[in-house]
This record gives structure tokens, sequence and C-alpha cells, in this order.
């Protein structure tokens, strides 16, 4: 992503290949955002499966304490919140929840990777508007050069200004 950032950047001494390389480069962006919309996709529903996977173990781990409350350190009859709160140490739960935090982290960087490629994708939108702006200026000849008449009084002007500059500068010195 480092040199795609000098795709913001506008060469205007070579306008006509900016012109020419921007469609490529916009759809290369475009393509790469496709892809990683894609991929949060994915990680969302890699996300909801081990929200379901997460649910399954509590409910496993809670039906083997009923079972066997003895090996989870409880006397007689657990009650529904001492069942709660034994599937809540349980290394198997444990082990789902940290599976499921491990799939919401990595929704969170596809998003972050999608608001990257977003964001590049609308800077080059506004290099396609600086760049039509430029011709349109260039159309206009907002870029050309002053125009002095080569006649006495172009050259008068001229001289006028040299001694008007020279006073300026011999006044801040």
């Amino acid at each position: 992503m480092a040199n795609r950032k000098s795709w913001l950047e506008i060469d205007l001494n070579n306008l006509e290949e900016e012109w020419f390389l921007f469609p490529k480069r916009f759809f290369i962006v475009s393509k790469e955002l496709a892809d990683a919309r894609n991929e949060v996709q994915n990680a969302e529903i890699d996300l909801e499966l081990k929200k379901a996977e997460l649910k399954e173990t509590e409910a496993k781990v809670g039906l083997d304490i009923q079972k066997d409350p003895s090996k989870y350190n409880l006397k007689g009859k657990p009650t529904v919140g001492a069942i709660s709160s034994c599937s809540l140490c349980a290394r198997d739960y444990k082990n789902s929840q940290q599976a499921y935090f491990d799939a919401k982290k990595e929704v969170g960087k596809a998003w972050n990777k999608v608001n990257h490629i977003q964001a590049l994708l609308n800077s080059l939108d506004k290099v396609k508007s600086a760049l039509e702006n430029h011709v349109r200026l260039h159309g206009q000849n907002y870029f050309s050069t002053p125009y002095i008449p080569s006649t006495a009084e172009g050259s008068d002007y001229v001289a006028k200004m040299k001694k008007k500059r020279a006073r300026k500068k011999k006044k801040n010195n």
C-alpha cells in the first residue's frame, strides 16, 4: 500500500499518462475492495460458527456437570447457578470462548482492511476530480504566462517594475 500513496500525487507535467493510468488504478483498488468485503463476509460467517460452537460447548459442559457433579467439585445435585458458574470455568468452554474471541478479532481486522481500501478509493476519486479541474483550468489558459507587448509602452512598463523591485529590496536591507 506504500507505493499506492504515490497514486494520489499528480504529475502535472505528465497529465496524459496520469489520465491513462487512472482507470487501471481505480479498477485495481475497486477489485481489492470487493475481495476485502468478501473476506469480511467469510470472517463474519466464521464468527457465527464460533458463537454456535461456544453455546454448544456450554451446553455440553452443563450436561457433563449434571451427570457427574463431583468431577467439578460440586456436592449433591447442582443448582442452575452452580452449573452456569462451573461451565464458565471449564477448560473446554474457555478454549471455545478463546476461538470465538479470535474470530471476532479477525472480523475487526477484515473491516479495518475494507475501511483502508475504501479510503484509498475515495482518495482516487478526489484525484480524478483534481485532474478534471486542472485540465479545465488549463483549457481556460489559467496557467499561461503574462504577455507584455514589445512596444515602447511595454518596455516602459518592464523598466518601471524593475525600478520598483529594486527600491523594495533596498528598503528591506
